[in-house]
This record gives C-alpha cells, structure tokens and sequence, in this order.
C-alpha cells in the first residue's frame, strides 16, 4: 500500500489557526480554580474572541458544559465558530468548530451568530432593534 502525500495546498491553515489558539489559550487556564465561564472569559479576552452563549450539556451525554465562541479571522470582519466543550472530569476542555456539525449546538450557534450580525448591522445604521 502507497502512502498518500498530503500536499500543503490540501489544508487551509488559516481556519486551524484560530482553533489551535483558543486551545493554547484554554490549556494555561486553572478550570477547576476558575470555573468553566471565567477560563472560557479569560481566553477568550485575550485572542479578541466573544461569548455567543454558554449550556450545560443534555443528560446523558459525556461532557459537562458546552459554550459557543465567535474568534475573529485574519480576513476583515471574518469569524470562526468554535465550540469549547468540558468534559465530564470538570478540568478538560477542547475545541470542535462549529461548522463541522457534529455536535447538535453547532446549529444553535450559527444561528446565534446570524442574530447577532443582524443586531450589529441595525445598530450600525442606526435603526431600531426588533424586539423579540
């Protein structure tokens, strides 16, 4: 059997580059001493990253929690959709992107992320928020 050569051009590293910076920046936070929201704060703070929302995982699944990031990308007002999950020892973390959609919260947090562009574009024109 031949190994197959995996070509540079075959990955786009740009969208790993956010993903492996919020495991770095989760991986120097003390979970258990912090607690799940302020590591997630914490890192998230220092790569420019925001909260989309924060659930705790459905009985029976084998994580704690699960949050939903937006990071900012090198492109002009792009993003990645990230989902940092703890696992159920309360100390491990990882990072899944949101548009692989293996995780059921992917699609909640893509629509999250579409509301809230639809806020930021009505607030940048100066129109009244709809209410819901």
């Amino acid at each position: 059997m031949k190994a197959q050569r995996v070509l540079q051009d075959d990955f786009d590293f740009s969208d790993a580059l956010e993903t492996i910076e919020l495991e770095l920046a989760l991986q120097v936070q003390d979970v258990p001493g912090l607690g799940f929201d302020a590591a997630v704060d914490a890192a998230l703070t220092s790569l420019g990253g925001q909260l989309l929302f924060r659930l705790p995982a459905a009985p029976g699944e084998y994580v704690r929690e699960v949050a939903a990031v937006s990071m900012p990308t090198g492109d002009e007002g792009g993003r990645k959709l990230l989902l940092v999950i703890l696992e159920q020892d309360g100390e491990t973390m990882r990072v899944e992107d949101a548009s692989d959609g293996h995780n059921p919260v992917a699609d909640l947090a893509c629509s999250m992320a579409g509301v809230l562009d639809t806020f930021a574009v009505s607030t940048a024109r100066e129109e009244e928020p709809i209410l819901l």
